[in-house]
């Protein structure tokens, strides 16, 4: 069972990107993309009560 203290909103790799409960993880780097008209790189999105099992607390 997660936790709020667990959630991608705690960790220090969660940028939020001021959409409805998203933000993107930067805990490795960015990943090709070809859903944009040019080739991109881009940052998993994810919601901020998503978790995973590499989750670095640090923001508060």
């Amino acid at each position: 069972m997660t936790t709020s203290a667990t959630t991608c909103t705690s960790c220090v790799f969660f940028e939020d990107k001021a959409a409805a409960n998203a933000g993107v993880c930067r805990a490795h780097p960015p990943v090709p993309s070809s859903a944009a008209e040019k080739p991109a790189a881009v940052w998993p999105t994810v919601k901020t009560d998503d978790w995973c099992g590499q989750h670095t607390a640090g923001r508060q």
